[in-house]
């Protein structure tokens, strides 16, 4: 209320110092009108009167003019007021906060010099953007990179004193990119007390109106608890799959990262629980997430510079992907904007009423279209493989990588071994003891390893074939699998009652066989169970 009456007062001040100079104006006129003595040879008098009499003309005019924008401002002011009045979320009229932007940088000198250079350039107000960059690495070369823009940024670095502890070798710099963003987070927020800060790592360059972006989006996020995060990056922002709208925005199920805001509501959420490995991914799980969403725009407001290429996991898909994501190039006033239909209640009775307005089509439909989309539709799936194939169609994100398998695969995976080897143990035991003495139930092994074969194979064809095909390919390869699996079951019970009067196997055996193939193939199947949706390159096919 404090800042409201500050504001009426300044405006009623400006006012009333109006009136009060158009006032003395008229008075003057008047008084050189009417009191002015005549003189016959006054010519030159009268000629100064005269441009006089235009100034004072040009004056007034000016102050109406003002008189007007002052008007137009209390409008307004009234219009915003009654506005605020209506919503259903409180939003409360406070002083512009802080947000400071922390730049995660490690040993590429000329990423991050590129970014420091366009964050100086854009950032509108150094007191209330105050830019911290922190360096991991200890590399020289990018530290004196860094120091080359004191005293416009803040420059700290991590000083851990052991390697990170990871029985994955493959995955190192995941840990360490997690532990560096941990120990960045809690000097931001703990140290120097900010409330909330912009995420940027050093491979990344941003748009013009990036500063505007956050500045909007931030008052929206404090006021809806069904929001945890702001991005300024699209997963699907290439330029043929965007709608050429900058001011568009959306609520995301999925946390883009690549250029995010978070606020110490949040840090004191999962400060405590902040994971060894693939922080991003873990951000993605249920329980961190909890139903809530974030805020991105159509056309992203960060891109991948060519840096990303070197990138601990982006170098990957870095040309037909990160790449090709577009960035802004119009400046958009989001702070004049009313973005209110962000809020959740707005937005998701405005999706709803949208999705349900659109023609719907079958991924099979899709699949016969020999060109892109010139109408919106809706496409419905059934499952994971189902959307990954309508993704490829149509150049989407495809990815799944909020599993738990992605960083951390390993209690499976022995999981899985032990239960294998026990399945093998039977077998042997079944061949090698004294009493048996035959080698034949060995041979189910060549079951075992036909076993995979048919649905694998079914996998990857049907993700070339319409959706009936695909059906019909899997029931083939389920009805393939289904005779190995009885053949395997089979043969050692054959192999214990025949000849009749001399089987090749003792029925203890045949037990150990039996034993060992319901070992064996339940290891097969958990194996595809728990990695049946997750992306091709992580899985052993």
């Amino acid at each position: 209320m404090f800042g409201r009456a500050s504001f009426l007062y300044r405006i009623f001040s400006k006012m009333l110092f109006t009136i009060i100079c158009i006032v003395y104006i008229f008075a003057m006129i008047t008084y050189y009108i009417h009191y002015m003595p005549s003189h016959p040879c006054s010519d030159c008098n009268l000629k100064n009167l005269n441009h006089t009499i235009a100034d004072l003309e040009t004056q007034i005019t000016d102050n109406r003019k003002l008189l007007n924008r002052l008007a137009a401002s209390m409008i307004h002011f009234k219009q915003s007021h009654e506005n605020t009045n209506k919503l259903s979320v409180n939003f409360t009229i406070i002083p512009l906060q802080q947000i400071a932007v922390l730049v995660i940088a490690c040993n590429r000198p000329n990423a991050v010099k590129s970014l420091l250079q366009q964050l100086l350039k854009f950032r509108p107000c150094p007191k209330r953007y105050p830019i911290i960059v922190s360096q991991d690495c200890n590399d020289k070369a990018t530290e004196k990179a860094i120091q080359a823009f004191h005293p416009h940024i803040l420059h700290i670095k991590t000083n851990f004193k052991e390697e990170v502890q990871s029985n994955q070798a493959d995955f190192i710099g995941y840990y360490r990119i997690s532990r560096h963003y941990k120990w960045a987070l809690k000097k931001v927020f703990d140290v120097l007390q900010y409330d909330n800060v912009i995420i940027l790592e050093d491979d990344l360059s941003i748009a013009e109106d990036f500063f505007e972006y956050f500045a909007a989006t931030l008052k929206i996020l404090q006021a809806d608890p069904t929001l945890f995060c702001v991005s300024a990056w699209n997963d699907n922002g290439k330029s043929f799959l965007i709608q050429n709208d900058p001011q568009l925005l959306h609520r995301s199920d999925f946390f883009p990262g690549l250029g995010w805001m978070m606020t110490r509501l949040l840090w004191e959420e999962l400060k405590d629980k902040w994971p060894e490995g693939f922080w991003d991914d873990w951000l993605r799980e249920a329980d961190q997430r909890k139903d809530r969403a974030c805020i991105r725009p159509e056309i992203s407001r960060t891109a991948m510079t060519e840096y990303g290429k070197n990138g601990v996991s982006r170098s990957q898909f870095y040309e037909n992907y990160l790449k090709q994501i577009k960035l802004n190039e119009k400046f958009i006033p989001f702070t004049q904007l009313d973005l209110r239909y962000l809020l959740k209640e707005n937005y998701d009775k405005a999706m709803w009423n949208t999705i349900n307005s659109l023609k719907e089509i079958t991924s099979d439909e899709l699949d016969h279209q020999h060109c892109s989309l010139q109408e919106s539709v809706r496409i419905k799936y059934a499952s994971n493989t189902e959307f990954q194939r309508i993704a490829a169609k149509l150049q989407l994100m495809e990815d799944f990588k909020h599993r738990i398998y992605i960083y951390n695969p390993s209690n499976a995976l022995i999981s899985l071994a032990f239960s294998g080897c026990v399945g093998l143990l039977f077998l042997v035991l079944g061949c090698a003891l004294p009493i048996y003495n035959s080698w034949y139930p060995l041979f189910v092994i060549i079951f075992y390893i036909l076993a995979p074969i048919p649905l694998t194979v079914a996998s990857r064809v049907q993700d070339r074939v319409s959706a009936g095909g695909a059906a019909s390919c899997q029931e083939f390869a389920l009805f393939l699998t289904a005779g190995i699996i009885v053949s395997a079951f089979s043969l050692p019970i054959v192999l214990a009652r025949s000849p009749a009067e001399n089987p090749v196997i003792h029925w203890g055996a045949c037990g150990f066989a039996l034993a060992g193939n319901i070992t064996c193939f339940f290891t097969i199947a958990a194996y595809f169970y728990i990695h049946r949706e997750e992306d091709a390159r992580y899985g052993l096919f």
